[in-house]
């Protein structure tokens, strides 16, 4: 249960933000399997824990003494997680437990009294169970409902190690079992469902960030299906201060479904990036652009010598937007262009500063072809090849992380597959292996997806924090 409950949280957070869909986290089968079998493997590691370093109390059952309780076969590990008809749950197979203990009872006769003792096993092999609930969305969080459990034990068993009991006993077991199991999963039923809607409901409406701004991400929309599963969001970024943004002018249009092939994927709508952009950069913030080191990153030298500044103030905030084809940005600013001897040239609302960018997002090399349209006191336009930029950065990693220095020598690196091998270099590759990553655009929205399998590293990681978590 308590795996049902992470894996919700890994996926959901709430707040009060839009109402529409503005992030969508998704898992796919092969990510669900994946995390089948970690969860597999982690389960049989605690098993192992349990039946090596678990020691039980003395315990007193209607004047029965319970003691030296040892669990001699525990085998819960083949596990499956539930993603259907928007339920989510767990399901567990052909498991099994058989323990060993000695009781005492002392037995009061007419003159005197006697302490009667035996070591006895107790089995359950053949068990099925399964916990899984319906989940809603209500006031920004999740909220379990419908919860449904079912439990069986094919064989239960007492052993008394005297067989002419054993068999009467094993009996009486055997036909209370049915009654015993629906008053079992009752209590698991309330202890989870309480469990459960306690911790969707503490989680945080809204997170301040270092106090420059705060990020909404309510729920709006949960769906499950044959083993997939998302979640989407309402969110947006609004300042600390919970100061009024103007949000004229932006759009929400509805998120693009991301593809199957990988096992997890995120998409985000434009409208998010824009709540950013609105919210960090205002109207009337004032701002110095060297813009010397800008164009000395695509002339080389011939701008390095010479000072060129841009104090500005923004007229209109950033604007992105994600187009059929095209990425689109602007912005519009005021200001003082500071040039080589201290020259100034003033910048009015009559003549703004302004800035339009486009890039197609669906060409390789990434960022080959972007076009800049400059307007104010000197209009230009140029198109220029950022994937140079993107083909420098990727080298340097390739040149700081030897594990790929020497061995391939791309003449454009600024492709996803590139990116991707960057990423990993810097950041993953301890963690995760045969890691893959795509990137993507859709009308009005940013996609990602990955896959990749926990190393060793990272499963002995999990076990760590469990064992000290509960051993």
């Amino acid at each position: 249960m308590k795996f049902f409950a992470i894996l919700c949280l890994c996926l959901l957070s709430v707040g009060n933000g839009v109402s529409q869909d503005t992030f969508k986290s998704r898992i796919n089968p092969v990510g669900t399997q994946e995390v089948e079998n970690l969860l597999r493997y982690m389960i049989r590691q605690v098993n192992y824990l349990i039946k090596q370093k678990t020691t039980f109390p003395r315990m007193n059952i209607y004047n029965v003494e319970i003691s030296n309780l040892n669990v001699q076969e525990l085998d819960t590990a083949n596990v499956n997680v539930i993603m259907d008809n928007n339920r989510l749950g767990v399901r567990v197979t052909n498991a099994k437990v058989r323990a060993s203990a000695h009781a005492s009872v002392l037995v009061n006769l007419l003159f005197f009294s006697m302490r009667v003792a035996a070591s006895f096993n107790v089995f359950a092999y053949g068990i099925t169970g399964q916990l899984d609930s319906q989940l809603g969305v209500r006031n920004g969080h999740l909220y379990p409902q419908n919860m449904g459990c079912s439990l069986s034990i094919s064989n239960p068993g007492i052993d008394l190690q005297i067989p002419a009991i054993n068999h009467l006993v094993n009996q009486i077991v055997a036909a209370m079992m049915p009654q015993l199991t629906p008053h079992i999963c009752a209590g698991i039923k309330t202890y989870s469902q309480g469990m459960v809607k306690s911790a969707f409901e503490i989680l945080p409406t809204n997170v301040d960030v270092f106090n420059m701004f705060r990020l909404s991400v309510p729920v709006r929309t949960f769906k499950s299906w044959n083993r997939h599963m998302v979640a989407g969001f309402g969110a947006e970024i609004r300042p600390s201060s919970n100061t009024p943004v103007s949000m004229s002018g932006l759009r929400i249009l509805p998120l693009p479904e991301a593809e199957d092939n990988h096992m997890a994927c995120l998409s985000m709508s434009d409208f998010l990036i824009n709540t950013a952009s609105r919210t960090l950069l205002p109207v009337g913030k004032e701002f110095v652009v060297n813009l010397s080191d800008v164009l000395s990153m695509f002339f080389k030298t011939a701008f390095s010598s010479q000072k060129m500044l841009f104090e500005g103030k923004i007229l209109e905030s950033p604007i992105f937007f994600v187009e059929e084809n095209d990425l689109l940005f602007s912005v519009k600013a005021i200001g003082t262009l500071v040039g080589p001897y201290n020259l100034k040239v003033p910048i009015t609302k009559e003549r703004p500063l302004a800035v339009k960018v486009t890039a197609p997002h669906n060409e390789t090399p990434l960022f080959k072809n972007v076009k800049i349209e400059m307007g104010g006191p000197m209009p230009f336009t140029v198109n220029i090849d950022l994937s140079n930029i993107l083909d420098h950065l990727t080298g340097m990693v390739d040149k700081l992380y030897s594990q790929f220095a020497g061995k391939r020598r791309l003449i454009k690196r600024a492709t996803s597959a590139d990116l991707t091998r960057v990423i990993n270099e810097m950041f993953l590759s301890r963690y995760l292996s045969n890691f893959q990553m795509s990137l993507g655009a859709k009308h009005g929205a940013l996609l990602g997806c990955a896959s990749g399998s926990p190393t060793t590293y990272t499963k002995n990681l999990i076990l760590g924090l469990l064992k000290k978590a509960f051993f």
